[in-house]
This record gives C-alpha cells, structure tokens and sequence, in this order.
C-alpha cells in the first residue's frame, strides 16, 4: 500500500525500494510485478520493465495483468510489431475487454505490415464496449473510447456523438481527453487532437 501510496506522489526510487523488498518477502505476490514495471518505466528503464514483465508471465501464465501491462509498455514505445502477438495472448486470456480489442487495432493499425487486419479488431472492440455501455451508458471513460475506435473506423458520426456525449459527463477527465485528441487525430481534425 505505502509504494503505491510513494508511486502516486512520483517518488519512483522510494516505490522500487518498497516494491522490491516486498517481493523479497513474497516472491509470488502479484501487485510487485505489476507496480514495479511501471515504476522503472517512469524512470525510463525499459529493460528492467520488460525483464519483470515476461518474468511474471512465466510465473502466472494465467494472469492477463502481464500480457496487458507488457503490451501497452510495447504500445508506448512504439513498438508495435512486436506488441501485435502479446496483445492476442491477452485477448485469448480476457475475451470480453474491449480495451484490449482496441489496442490491438491500434497495433495493426500503427504496425508495418498489418495495418488491413485492424478494423476487426476495432469492429470487435465497438461491440464489446457497447455491452459496457449497457450496465453503465454514463460511463464517460467507455463513450470516448468508442468515440476513438469508431474514428480508427472512419465512422465519423458516431465518433463524434460517442465523444460528445463523454466529454459532456466528464469534461476534465484525463482518459477521455486522450480519447477526444486520438480520435480527432484520426479524423484529420489535427486543431482539436492538439487542444
């Protein structure tokens, strides 16, 4: 709890002290593998987030937080290719994330040779947000990213309303945002992606 506690106030060197120690004490316990990767990507040790990474796959293969965690590290670095075949280990893992169906658009998406096999991963990814949206259509964070995988579509109306109606309940929210700006970026409109 502290090193999450130090992780959210930045203190990356206090939270790896923790986190380690607390793997010392537990070598099996999850949350370290998880919070000290994204630590040491903080300070922009990638070697020793990815290391973490595939160690914690190999300990709990069952685990998506992992695969998950690997992937969007990937994703950030641009790394796309190599991030296309952990993201599908990850959707065979948690089938019913749209997250996860998205971001594996992105990476086709962004890839250097795959970019064709990316709309049914978004056409997947807009169906399973969408049962989201039926537990909870006030769910901001969901209604933008639909509005971004709607735009990786090309189906710009209903980007425009699913983003609409996101920034409308949450206008400062951080996600949806991000959100608003890819989507945009997707659109051609590069004004508002940079506002």
């Amino acid at each position: 709890w502290f090193a999450s506690l130090r992780e959210s106030e930045g203190a990356a060197d206090d939270a790896i002290r923790l986190l380690d120690k607390a793997l010392h004490i537990d070598p099996l316990g999850r949350i370290p593998y998880i919070n000290l990767p994204v630590n040491y990507a903080v300070k922009g040790e990638n070697l020793e987030t990815m290391e973490l990474l595939l160690r914690a796959m190999e300990i709990f293969p069952d685990w998506p937080s992992p695969y998950t965690a690997l992937t969007d590290h990937l994703h950030g670095l641009g790394r796309f290719d190599e991030a296309i075949p952990l993201y599908h280990q990850a959707v065979e893992q948690a089938p019913e994330d749209y997250e996860l169906w998205g971001n594996l658009g992105d990476a086709y998406r962004y890839s250097s040779n795959s970019k064709s096999l990316s709309a049914p991963m978004y056409r997947n990814a807009v169906k399973l947000v969408k049962k989201r949206l039926q537990v909870n259509a006030a769910d901001a964070q969901a209604l933008a990213m639909l509005g971004h995988y709607h735009a990786a579509l090309g189906n710009t109306e209903e980007a425009l309303s699913a983003l609409q109606r996101a920034v409308e309940l949450s206008p400062d929210d951080i996600y949806v945002n991000y959100s608003v700006a890819t989507a945009s970026a997707s659109l051609g409109n590069d004004e508002r992606a940079i506002s």
